[in-house]
Parts: structure tokens; sequence; C-alpha cells
């Protein structure tokens, strides 16, 4: 019994330490180490019609009553039953034939890469599943969110955005200020001096602003802008319809 455990220790460390070393030992009751981890050789069913094949690696753990299955490598598969851990490495799932490399890649860091290798298909992407449905998809083509019955947020390639409602945080006030009683609107005479220099409204960014910028604006700035140029144009109409009545007031005279 001593010499058959001498061997068997002396054959894990084989395995263990040399490379492509392979285990000859028995298919069942390989390595068991206080009856709490056993690691076994198992027969498990084939396709329909053929032989049983034979399990390359099993790890069980011992609840009590019974051993429950962790970890299993087969004949082109492995199987993790629990939680997959990697500590302090990468975690990189390969692809082979005619595009290698990585295709999936999660690092230390917390980045994650999904890489499809310049492959462009409806069905190769990123995608979140439920009751049998990807609700949210990530393609060389689009990214798309939805329910069961219409896109509720979609960017095509393009760069076009669809969505049913867009909500923007603002950082400036808004534009009711134009009616505080000690806002300075700027007189009609002023206005024209002031676009005949500068070739844009006030407060409203120049087209020069605007190509040095990327040609990239800030969508609730500038709805804020827009408004203020709305609040003012009704105070200039106000003032000219006060002048209006006036001078009807004097002709009626």
């Amino acid at each position: 019994m001593k010499r058959k455990l001498l061997l068997l220790s002396l054959g894990l460390l084989t395995f263990i330490f040399k490379s492509q070393a392979q285990w000859t030992g028995p298919t069942s009751g390989i390595l068991s180490t206080s009856n709490q981890v056993n690691i076994a050789g198992v027969v498990v069913s084939g396709l329909p019609g053929s032989p049983p094949q034979p399990a390359m690696f099993n790890v069980f753990t011992n609840t009590g009553s019974a051993f429950n299955l962790n970890f299993s490598v087969d004949h082109g598969r492995a199987d993790v039953y629990g939680n997959l851990i990697v500590n302090g490495g990468t975690l990189s799932l390969k692809r082979t034939g005619t595009s290698p490399g990585d295709a999936f890649k999660v690092q230390t860091a917390g980045s994650m890469t999904l890489n499809t290798n310049g492959i462009i298909h409806p069905s190769i992407g990123f995608f979140i599943n439920s009751n049998n449905r990807n609700f949210f998809t990530i393609t060389e083509e689009q990214i798309l969110f939805k329910n069961a019955t219409q896109d509720l947020f979609k960017v095509n390639a393009n760069g076009y955005l669809s969505a049913r409602k867009v909500i923007v945080t603002l950082q400036n006030p808004f534009a009711d200020y134009v009616f505080d009683k000690n806002y300075k609107l700027k007189t009609l005479p002023e206005l024209e001096t002031f676009i005949a220099k500068y070739h844009h409204l006030p407060n409203v960014p120049s087209l020069a602003e605007v190509e040095a910028n990327n040609k990239q604006i800030d969508v609730g700035e500038m709805q804020v802008i827009l408004l203020e140029k709305v609040e003012e144009l009704t105070l200039y109409i106000l003032q000219q319809q006060k002048e209006i009545d006036a001078l009807k007031a004097k002709l009626a005279e």
C-alpha cells in the first residue's frame, strides 16, 4: 500500500512539473486528499449512437453526503461549475481558424476587450440576453437597446442617434434671466453694430469657435442660448409694439 502511495505521489509531481506530461493512472480515484477533493476520470455519454468517451479530467468536492463536480475537461471543452476567478492575471479566450487571436480578454486593470477582428455581421458582437431576447447589443453596425416591441435607443454606424426622449442636465442657468429687470438688453442699433462687426449674435458661438472645437456643440447649452435669443426677440417685439401703439395714438389725435 505504501509503495502504491509513493508511486502515486511521484506520478503527480511528474504531471505538475514536467512539460508535456501525461497521466497514466487508473480511470477513477486518481487523487483524493483528506476526502475533500477528488480528481477522477469518469465515463461520459457521447453523441447518439457513438460509444461513450472518457472524460479527461474532473474535479469534485465532498459535501459530506455526495461529491459535486466543480471542474471538468472533456474532449474539446472545459466546464466550470461555480465561480471562475483569475487572480493577478489576464483571462483570454482565443480564436482559432482563419482569423486567430484574442476573441475576448479581461485584464487586471478592469478593461474588457471583445475582438471581432474586422468581421462585420449582425450576429457578431456583444449581446445581453433576457427571456431569449437580446435587449442590448453592440456590433460594428450599431449600438441598440430595445424592449419587446420597439427600439428605445440606437446609434448606427454613421453616428445617427435615435431615442424616444433626450434629457440633458444643464450646467448654466436657464434663459429666463432675460426677463430680469436688471438684464441689459442691447438696443437694436447696438445689435446691428455687433452683427456687422462679429457676424454672429451676442453669446452665440461663432463659426470659427465651432470649427475650432472639431465642429462639436453642446446640445443642452445651445438650447439655452437659442431660448435666450427667443426671449430677447420677445422683448424687442414688445418694445416695438409700444412704439406702434404710441404712433397710432398720435395719428388718432
